[in-house]
């Protein structure tokens, strides 16, 4: 160890505790010298009293120690602001390794977050159903194709589908005495708005729906409508709800043919979580939601508006009333 302290010693350039000694003897011997140079030199007492009182010998040799002491001071705190120096150096380089260790530590744990985060959105996505409409016209049946194309089972399954119809079409006192039946038409609600439309819906409650499933079924439409709107609502396992609102349009409505309906709009385009919309009772004709949240545009404008004009296929003439899981089953 002291061989190692030596060695740093003379690295840093500052001599060690011998070489001070050293400086030390050299002055005394100097001073000794001078003393023997005075007493030999100068032949009597007092010319060497008289010498010795003008260079003052012994003050000179206290002096010349003390600024020895002073010199070896200065290098001693040479050397240890040296070692200092390089210490503070070696702590600097060692904080710049840690920050740069952290950062990187930082950077893998914020990866690895955004991986568990991804991850877990994957999963949740393989919870939710994915359900699709279609509607399409055969003969004189109008039909509703649901597949749930999803590697989840749906719950809760609500389908309004809405046929919208015109005056100009068939005016409303001759629809409701030709297709309404008696019992119904006392009590009906059914009008027309300011643009003279009115409506007739459907509506169609399957409590589970299977995954990779299809189901096909009549609707209860008398009459080919122009236009449907279509509100699609769901559950996944967790019981979040979902849904969608289709609008499809007849590209053939002005001819005899079949109807070929056909997807105009489709709000949101993927399904969004929100709130059950419900509706029944007394205030059956107004959709609103479980906790009064506000309903979206493409609701409240659209179907909302034209469901307070309409009547339930259940009160016309030879139509079906069952509204639970209606329709044939198949695998997709």
């Amino acid at each position: 160890m002291k061989n190692n302290n030596m060695k740093k010693t003379t690295e840093l350039g500052i001599p060690s505790l011998s070489g001070f000694i050293t400086l030390i003897v050299l002055v005394v011997v100097i001073q000794i010298a001078s003393g023997f140079g005075v007493y030999f030199l100068i032949d009597n007492w007092s010319d060497r009293a008289s010498f010795g009182d003008m260079f003052g010998a012994i003050g000179t040799l206290f002096s010349g120690l003390a600024f020895a002491g002073v010199i070896y001071t200065i290098l001693l705190q040479r050397r240890d602001l040296e070692i200092q120096r390089r210490e503070l150096e070696v702590t600097r380089g060692d904080l710049e390794r840690t920050a740069k260790a952290q950062e990187k530590s930082q950077l893998a744990l914020k990866e690895q977050a955004q991986a568990l985060k991804i991850t877990a959105q994957l999963n949740s996505l393989a919870l939710i159903p994915s359900l699709y409409c279609n509607i399409r016209d055969k003969k004189k049946n109008i039909e509703i194709k649901i597949d749930n194309i999803g590697i989840a089972p749906a719950y809760d399954i609500d389908i309004i589908v809405l046929g919208v119809y015109s005056e100009e079409y068939i005016d409303l006192p001759f629809f409701i005495s030709k297709y309404v039946n008696n019992e119904s038409k006392k009590d009906l609600k059914i009008k027309k708005d300011k643009e003279g439309f009115y409506c007739v819906f459907d509506r169609l409650v399957y409590p589970m729906f299977p995954q990779k499933k299809s189901v096909l079924c009549k609707l209860g439409f008398p009459l080919r409508p122009s236009t449907l709107y279509l509100l699609l609502q769901y559950r996944d396992i967790q019981g979040e709800n979902y849904h969608q609102l289709y609008w499809y349009f007849d590209n053939n409505f002005n001819s005899l043919t079949i109807a070929d309906y056909r997807l105009g709009a489709l709000d949101p385009v993927v399904p969004a979580n929100f709130p059950r919309i419900i509706y029944g009772g007394d205030d059956y004709l107004n959709f609103k939601t479980v906790n009064k949240k506000p309903l979206p545009s493409y609701i409240s404008k659209d179907i909302r508006e034209l469901f307070k004009f309409s009547a339930s296929t259940g009160t016309l003439k030879n139509e079906a009333r069952e509204v639970e899981d209606r329709g044939t089953w198949t695998d997709i």
